[in-house]
């Protein structure tokens, strides 16, 4: 008996404190041209995140942070609607999973990313 409570501590443990995905859902994107435009894409995110938590922390408003990141959005929404023009069969697809360069994994919603680079902002 107190060897099987060890043996689900150390489960309950691993499960708590590692990165380990349980989850057998989305499809993993190995093609190399495939997996530069979406690290690509992700970089593009990641950069607005940025600047934009940035911002929020001057103590502007998220509105008019987003639109002192104008630029690097509308730089992302280009981008993303040429993704999908050269990889259409992305379009059927929704949670994506690939390595980046630096050894990162991501998972991306592609159906989230395509509706957030459809939003416009309304930027005076």
């Amino acid at each position: 008996m107190q060897r099987l409570t060890t043996l689900l501590l150390a489960i309950l443990f691993l499960m708590l404190f590692t990165n380990f995905a349980w989850s057998d859902d989305g499809i993993d994107i190995i093609q190399p041209n495939k997996v530069a435009a979406l690290t690509s894409i992700q970089k593009k995110i990641d950069s607005i995140g940025q600047a934009v938590t940035g911002c929020v922390g001057t103590g502007k408003k998220h509105g008019a942070c987003m639109c002192e990141s104008e630029e690097l959005i509308l730089n992302f929404n280009g981008a993303v609607e040429k993704l999908f023009e050269t990889y259409t069969d992305l379009k059927t697809m929704d949670l994506v999973r690939f390595r980046m360069p630096n050894g990162m994994s991501v998972a991306q919603s592609l159906s989230g990313i395509k509706n957030q680079a459809q939003m416009k902002l309304s930027c005076n």
